[in-house]
């Protein structure tokens, strides 16, 4: 090596030595604005977007479930409301609605709200067990999308034993975070 190759490497030396601290520290600061770059980017491509008459929004999607927000936008009543979520690929059944649906409201285990007056507002937690096509996979990272739509089931008067009316009230895509 000639006589400014060892300079120019003593001089690199130099610098990492004196500024080891700084260079560390932009590392570092590197890799957490990357986290916050992704936890980020997992809020801002969750999306809940619902159906006229209803208005969704605070959509989480973790790995024991989806929580939301859904307020009743018009005059309507919807008595013996059940929630539910199916993703995209779901199988309907000859009533339209995801086969999933109709069991969890076969043994009543679908997330049961009561009454969804006018202009109510209610957060609703939906476990991945409430999946129509079962629960969110085991081995689901952060990060795993999620592509699907939250069902309603209601039935028009207070004293009905079972749903009489089904409706996709929202689309969601969401991002496990």
């Amino acid at each position: 090596m000639d006589r400014f190759g060892i300079h120019y490497a003593q001089a690199v030396l130099d610098f990492i030595k004196t500024y080891q601290t700084g260079i560390i520290g932009i590392i570092a600061a590197l890799i957490v604005a990357a986290g916050v770059a992704h936890m980020l980017s997992a809020t801002l491509n969750s999306s809940c977007t619902a159906i006229s008459g209803f208005a969704c929004s605070d959509l989480s999607y973790t790995a024991n479930g989806i929580a939301f927000t859904i307020r009743q936008t018009d005059n309507t009543y919807y008595y013996g409301s059940w929630i539910f979520i199916a993703s995209q690929g779901a199988r309907i059944n000859s009533d339209g609605i995801p086969t999933g649906f109709a069991n969890e409201l076969a043994n009543r285990t679908a997330v049961k709200l009561g009454v969804i007056a006018p202009g109510e507002t209610t957060t609703v937690y939906v476990s991945s067990s409430h999946f129509a096509d079962g629960a969110i996979p085991t081995n689901a990272t952060v990060g795993t999308p999620l592509a699907g739509y939250i069902w309603l089931a209601y039935c028009n008067s207070p004293s009905c034993g079972a749903p009489v009316g089904f409706v996709r009230i929202a689309t969601i895509t969401a991002v496990l975070g």
